[in-house]
């Protein structure tokens, strides 16, 4: 009784692997067209079929009573991808043809990152070579169609995986946002990349972010935003900043309440030596998340009481561009925050205060956009004159400024004048760097 029952386990164990396998991969055969799986040669739940010709069922169990727990095994093998469909299925192609289902136990797959839906998501990693050291483990299973009774046996189990070659294209998902809003739990993976072998000292860059909506992966973003360069990025190893990398970091959160969340982050682009700031805006929703294009700026955003504005550096000073975001996520100048005057707008000068590091003089121009465009004013400068920077005409070079209790405007570089005669250079203004 003991052998019949064990033979019908088999029986039906195969049964279910095949049917699950089949209907999977048949379901995406448009991801797996380039592989070919070698229906005379399967590892199915551990069980090893080695030609579909007349097998004596006995033969099958001897072989399956061979397996060694104790022993470990390593194979080269293709990523066929991952899906949940009646039976979650995690399947390998070994260079021999046989068909390797790592699914019923639990696997340690180092920062490799597979999913449960690669095959729903056309994953990258499917079609690639990995070596992967397994041994076989107790496990319990659930089989099959009706009771779906709970089985124990002993499965392949993955030790360790790792890609091929040493120049492969290494990729990891890591966890940069956890947001709750209502009954919603959305996550925010940033899908990282790197070329090369020494992933310890790597510099990794952002591919994409991914979204999951309550445990299930709902959509990558992003994905044709980040402009990897890969081909750059494969000559860099040894943690080297090279061109065609970037660097993503969330950095603000623009607005929280219970109908939504607003976050912004930016993404720093290495390009022909000098970082570009780029930002976006990412807002969720109970039900639904959206997000903006890409915004480049010379300086950087800040946000302040909830306002957002540009940081725009000029070489001696930076000022600041006031904005609003838009329903659509969308960002426009907000002139109702920008101070102005006879039709002209002015902007807010930061790190005002300002100390002139020699004695001189200096000629003031009273209204540059009144009624007397070329009056002038003189005042005598010292290193205890205060100085404070005002505004910034949003049209041109010119800055109005307070000396002691004086008020006048000046010009930020013209052409012709020497370096140390620059009126910027007068009142203590330094150029970066």
């Amino acid at each position: 009784m003991k052998n019949v029952i064990s033979i019908l386990i088999l029986i039906i164990t195969f049964g279910c692997n095949e049917n699950r396998k089949n209907n999977i991969y048949q379901k995406k055969a448009n991801v797996i067209d380039s592989i070919n799986i070698n229906d005379d040669a399967l590892m199915l739940k551990g069980i090893i079929k080695y030609e579909e010709k007349d097998i004596e069922l006995n033969t099958e169990i001897s072989e399956i009573n061979k397996k060694d727990t104790k022993a470990t095994y390593s194979i080269v093998a293709t990523y066929l991808g991952s899906a949940i469909n009646d039976y979650y299925l995690f399947g390998f192609e070994g260079e021999d043809g046989k068909y390797y289902d790592f699914s019923n136990c639990k696997n340690n797959l180092g920062d490799i990152p597979f999913t449960n839906y690669d095959i729903e998501i056309n994953s990258e990693l499917i079609g690639k070579k990995f070596i992967i050291n397994w041994r076989w483990k107790t496990c319990t299973y659930n089989c099959c169609e009706g009771e779906m009774n709970l089985y124990e046996d002993d499965f392949p189990s993955i030790l360790s995986i790792e890609y091929h070659t040493n120049d492969s294209l290494h990729k990891k998902m890591s966890l940069i946002k956890n947001i709750n809003i209502k009954e919603t739990n959305y996550q925010l993976y940033e899908n990282l990349v790197f070329f090369g072998h020494d992933t310890i000292n790597a510099s990794w860059s952002t591919e994409s972010l991914s979204l999951f909506k309550n445990g299930i992966f709902n959509k990558h973003l992003y994905k044709d935003d980040f402009f990897l360069d890969h081909k750059l990025l494969k000559q860099s190893s040894y943690g080297e900043i090279v061109l065609g990398s970037n660097n993503v970091y969330f950095n603000s959160t623009v607005v929280s309440d219970k109908e939504k969340i607003i976050l912004m982050f930016g993404v720093d682009f290495e390009e022909a030596g000098f970082e570009e700031s780029t930002y976006s805006f990412i807002q969720f929703e109970d039900q639904q998340v959206k997000h903006s294009g890409l915004v480049n700026i010379a300086g950087g955003f800040k946000i302040r009481n909830g306002d957002i504005y540009g940081v725009v550096g000029q070489g001696n000073y930076s000022y600041e561009k006031p904005y609003k975001l838009l329903d659509n996520l969308d960002l426009k100048l907000d002139y109702s925050k920008i101070h102005h005057e006879n039709n002209r707008y002015f902007l807010n000068i930061n790190d005002s205060i300002k100390f002139p590091p020699r004695i001189c003089e200096l000629e003031m121009t009273i209204n540059p956009f009144g009624d007397k465009p070329l009056s002038t004013t003189k005042v005598t400068l010292n290193p205890k004159t205060k100085v404070t920077l005002i505004y910034k005409d949003m049209k041109s070079n010119w800055i109005k400024i307070k000396v002691s209790n004086q008020e006048g405007w000046i010009q930020d570089y013209v052409n012709g004048v020497d370096y140390h005669d620059q009126k910027i250079h007068k009142i203590g203004c330094q150029a970066a760097g």
